[in-house]
């Protein structure tokens, strides 16, 4: 069956170029090589039946062969073996869901989505394009998508132990894809920039418009991006710029901002910048949606940079997105609260201290992120006071964001990513302080796998502490 999103192969941008150049502005076209996936079909055949579905993104293409087997229900967080199954899972796609499900056997995984509408996912826990160490954990297996009204019609043949016949198609591999990029510069720090961006052309006119608007009233500057159609994979678009234009977002970038989602999901924000986001929601009138901390999707790939991020997951109106932007590009010192993360870590280590008992000793980490929070409020408190004073000293000012900046790059890398800065962790779902999470699991280790885990344990808590060293140092 064709898939229901209509994936572009060819990405016209000049429609979307020509609209802006008629607007005033000057965006720039870029044209990376990205590695992409686009789903082309796929045939689903159960007991002489076929089945609309749809592939997910960087799944396996059989192209002209297919997979036989038969069907099993499988729980995602089940450890049931699935050798020579084709696995039966209920609820949507994840790359984490359909790693899983393919290293306990599964020879092909069908996910039946709730609701009668199916939108793009992806099924790889690389983020962005591979590289020569991650490109092992390349998806080995085809995985689609059906909806909810096959749910009952499918359990029941897998009861009955029916073999199901599954192919795929997509095109994968290195392609040419336009990246638009517009710049509108503030009046004052011209190198300072707020990142907005996403794949909903619409909104991002929208918000490219409005900012044109008021660029006089900017102290700083609003950079849009728009990455490719989501079925090509957009992470793969923000994760080519994080590693192109990684000195410029590391050096000068200030937040960045994810527009579109879906209806009815959860909103995504850092801690930081929980309270710009519900104010920005309030000031157009609408009620506060359920949130959450940005689990590893929706464009995250600033992350490792250290780049406070806002929003995702939830679709808002332009308006929305255009109150929390603006305000980031006028306030005179950014308007974020970085003892809101540390409270988040903190209250992390001690989950983490609960699962270890006292196979490990954490006191150390809570103790440093505890001084490392009163040294940031007393630091802010000092800046607003000082800056109140001397309300023009353009010289402050810049310096005061500067050292934002900084808490910035240690605060969301240490809340947010395992490893190294400028690499791109993994798809899968991290608490925060995630260098500690094995934590949760030295409990129900036994020797002498426990021993290494308490030394990679005690290497990351000398990690996390020299980072929090080095925040110290910038705020006192």
């Amino acid at each position: 069956m064709s898939v229901p999103f209509s994936p572009v192969t060819d990405l016209d941008v000049a429609p979307l170029v020509g609209t802006l150049r008629a607007a005033g502005l000057r965006p720039r076209v870029l044209e990376p090589t990205l590695f992409l996936s686009i789903p082309q079909s796929a045939d689903l055949a159960v007991g002489g039946r076929r089945i609309e579905a749809w592939p997910a993104t960087f799944a396996r293409s059989t192209g002209a062969g297919a997979i036989e087997g038969h069907l099993q229900l499988a729980g995602v967080e089940g450890t049931e073996p699935l050798d020579g199954a084709i696995a039966v899972v209920e609820g949507v796609v994840t790359p984490e869901a359909a790693f899983t499900l393919e290293r306990r056997g599964a020879i092909a995984q069908i996910f039946v989505h709730p609701g009668e509408q199916i939108l793009p996912r992806s099924c790889s826990t690389i983020w962005g394009t591979p590289t020569h160490e991650s490109y092992s954990r390349t998806p080995r297996t085809p995985v689609v998508m059906v909806t909810a009204r096959e749910r009952g019609w499918l359990q029941e043949e897998t009861n009955a132990g029916r073999i199901a016949r599954l192919s795929t198609h997509l095109r994968e591999g290195p392609m040419r894809a336009p990246v638009v990029v517009l710049d509108i510069h503030g009046l004052h720090d011209t190198e300072e920039f707020v990142l907005v961006h996403g794949s909903d052309d619409e909104v991002l006119l929208a918000l490219a418009r409005e900012c044109q608007a008021v660029r006089g009233e900017a102290t700083r500057s609003v950079r849009l991006a728009w990455w490719p159609d989501r079925s090509l994979g957009s992470a793969v678009g923000s994760a080519w710029y994080a590693d192109a234009f990684a000195s410029d977002i590391d050096e000068w970038c200030v937040a960045h901002v994810i527009v579109g989602g879906e209806p009815e999901r959860e909103a995504y924000w850092m801690a930081e910048a929980a309270e710009l986001c519900l104010e920005s929601i309030a000031a157009c009138g609408l009620a506060a949606p359920k949130s959450r901390r940005p689990p590893r999707d929706a464009n995250y790939s600033f992350n490792q940079i250290g780049v406070t991020g806002l929003f995702g997951g939830r679709a808002f109106p332009p308006s929305v997105y255009a109150q929390a932007v603006l305000h980031i590009a006028k306030t005179a010192i950014y308007p974020f609260d970085y003892t809101a993360p540390l409270l988040e870590m903190g209250a992390a280590v001690q989950r983490y201290q609960a699962a270890a008992g006292n196979q490990m000793d954490f006191s150390g980490v809570s103790q440093d992120l505890a001084r490392l929070r009163r040294a940031i409020s007393a630091w802010r408190s000092d800046s607003d006071t000082e800056l109140s004073r001397h309300p023009s000293d353009t010289a402050l000012r810049r310096r005061l964001n500067a050292t934002m900046r900084g808490l910035s790059r240690v605060l969301v890398s240490l809340g947010f990513a395992r490893g190294e800065r400028f690499d791109h962790d993994p798809a899968v779902p991290f608490s925060a302080l995630p260098r500690l999470e094995a934590a949760l699991h030295l409990g129900r280790t036994t020797e002498p796998m426990r021993t290494f885990v308490q030394t990679a344990l005690l290497r990351e808590c000398n990690k996390v502490q020299a980072r929090v060293r080095d925040a110290l140092a910038l705020v006192t």
